[in-house]
C-alpha cells in the first residue's frame, strides 16, 4: 500500500489523472469497469481516500442506476466491520426464500428477516440479481437494513445495490432481551448447485474480471462465459480452496494496479 500512496502524492493534477486512469480502467476492464464515469469514480475515489483500486473494491460496487454512477457498499464489507466493532450475527435461516438472522450489537438483540416476498412487492420484481442467486440477494438486503437501524455508524451516507432503486420501507422488526449468545457460523455444507454459485458469488465477485481471464487461461471455461460456468467439480476446488485462490487474484490485481498507475505517473 505504501508504494502506491507515494505514487498518488506525485500526481500533480489529481483531476485530470483520475479522469485518464479511469479511461484506462475502463478500457481493460480492470476491477468491473465497462464505462469511463465507473473508473472515473473509482480512480477519483482512490485518491481522496489514499487507497489502492482494490482496497476500494473490496468494499464497494461500483453500479449504474437511472441516477447515474454510484459507489455502493458491499454487503459482506458491512457485516466485516459490524463484526470488527463487536457485532455478532447468528443466521437463523438462509433460503432462496427468506434470509433470517439474530443481530447482537452495543445492548441490541434483534431478530429479522427479510423475503422474496417483500422483494416482488417493494422493490423491482426484474432484477436480474434477485433471479439468479436469491439466497445472496436476500442476506445483503438484510444485513444492510439491519446495519442500517442497530450499527449507523457503518453505512451512515452510503447505500447497497439492492437499496439504490428500492423504496425506504423497513421490514417487520422482533426486538429480544438482549442474552450472552455465542452464535455460530453459518453451515458450509454444499448442497445443491445454486448453493455453491452463491458461494462462488461472494468469493469471487469482487475479483470478477481478473476471475474469469485466470479461468479462461487454463481452460476451466470457454469465450462468453464466466466463472460462474466453471463445472461442479471446479467450483466445489475454487469453494474448498478460497483462499489460496483468492491470494493468487490480488496479486495480480495488484501488479495490474500498479503498472496502471505507474504508467500514468510517468506520462
Amino acid at each position: 500500500m505504501e508504494k502506491e500512496i507515494e505514487l498518488y502524492k506525485k500526481i500533480s493534477d489529481p483531476v485530470t489523472a483520475a479522469l485518464q486512469l479511469g479511461t484506462v480502467f475502463a478500457r481493460s476492464g480492470l476491477f468491473g469497469c465497462s464505462k469511463e464515469e465507473q473508473g472515473q469514480v473509482l480512480a477519483l475515489t482512490c485518491l481522496a481516500e489514499n487507497k489502492t483500486p482494490l482496497e476500494v473494491m473490496r468494499t464497494f460496487h461500483i453500479i449504474s442506476t437511472k441516477s447515474g454512477t454510484n459507489l455502493a457498499m458491499r454487503a459482506d464489507a458491512m457485516l466485516a466491520k459490524f463484526r470488527e466493532l463487536g457485532g455478532k450475527c447468528q443466521w437463523l435461516e438462509t433460503t432462496d426464500k427468506v434470509a433470517r438472522a439474530r443481530f447482537i450489537y452495543d445492548g441490541n438483540d434483534v431478530e429479522r428477516q427479510y423475503t422474496i416476498e417483500q422483494v416482488r412487492t417493494m422493490e423491482k420484481t426484474g432484477q436480474e440479481n434477485y433471479k439468479r442467486w436469491p439466497a445472496a440477494m436476500l442476506r445483503a438486503r438484510l444485513v444492510s437494513e439491519t446495519m442500517r437501524m442497530i450499527a449507523p455508524e457503518i453505512v451512515a451516507g452510503v447505500y447497497t445495490p439492492e437499496e439504490l432503486d428500492a423504496p425506504n420501507k423497513p421490514a417487520e422488526v422482533k426486538m429480544a432481551n438482549a442474552v450472552e449468545v455465542i452464535p455460530t457460523e453459518p453451515q458450509n455444507q454444499i448442497q445443491n448447485e445454486e448453493a455453491e454459485i452463491d458461494q462462488l458469488e461472494e468469493i469471487l465477485e469482487p475479483y470478477a474480471e481478473v476471475a474469469d481471464k485466470f479461468f479462461l487461461e487454463r481452460k476451466l471455461i470457454q469465450e462468453g462465459q464466466n466463472f460462474r460456468d466453471l463445472s461442479p467439480e471446479e467450483r466445489r476446488k475454487v469453494i474448498n480452496g478460497r483462499e489460496i485462490l483468492v491470494g493468487k487474484l490480488t496479486k495480480i490485481l495488484e501488479e495490474e494496479s500498479n503498472e496502471v498507475v505507474t504508467a500514468e505517473v510517468e506520462k
